[in-house]
């Protein structure tokens, strides 16, 4: 630790493990009670793999192919439609779990939006996580970097979000209930069009 990076969604998993040891609490518990609640946006929440258990407030997820894959979540591996059986989700709660719209995303971003006064970190700690640091040329402790604008996004089959924080306090946040890059139809790629488009007007 502290000598080289690597990015890893299972290191993140592995922090979620870290809070709930040390905390007492389930990694959505703490989360919401220390990091969403205190910024308005307690209305996220975790995701469920299959269909069913989408939560009432919930969007459906597509997939611009209709695809078939034989779910992860059962031993027989029956075929459901692909946003629902490719991964456990439930698994993946501290590195790409969390159920949000677009206001709530935006809302967690704005808490940085004047490093000074982030109702959840000091200065220094903001300042670490949006800069570069001796093991990174272009990362910081979770976020992307593009001059002075700091991004991220994230995606499954079935979901694409993403979140752009200018300097001037301008936050951009964009999500999708499905992903179409790398797709074989003729809306191939619209969403990760829309991405780069908007990564260009932010950077500009």
């Amino acid at each position: 630790p502290g000598t080289d990076y690597e990015y890893s969604n299972f290191g993140y998993a592995l922090i979620g493990r870290v809070i709930e040891l040390t905390s007492g609490q389930t990694y959505e518990e703490f989360v919401r009670e220390h990091v969403l609640c205190p910024i308005g946006a307690d209305e996220m929440q975790q995701a469920n793999t299959r269909a069913a258990d989408l939560h009432s407030d919930e969007v459906n997820y597509t997939d611009p192919m209709y695809r078939l894959y034989p779910s992860v979540m059962s031993d027989d591996r029956p075929y459901e439609l692909y946003p629902y059986a490719r991964y456990n989700v439930e698994n993946m709660d501290a590195h790409g779990a969390w159920v949000a719209t677009a206001e709530e995303l935006a809302r967690f971003v704005s808490d940085f939006t004047t490093m000074t006064t982030s109702s959840l970190l000091d200065f220094s700690d903001v300042d670490y996580m949006f800069n570069e640091n001796s093991q990174t040329s272009a990362y910081g402790a979770g976020w992307q970097r593009a001059g002075t604008t700091r991004f991220h996004n994230g995606s499954l089959r079935g979901t694409w979000a993403f979140i752009i924080r200018r300097d001037d306090g301008v936050t951009i946040s964009v999500v999708f209930n499905g992903r179409s890059n790398g797709v074989n139809t003729p809306v191939a790629d619209d969403d990760f069009d829309i991405y780069t488009n908007l990564m260009a007007a932010a950077t500009d």
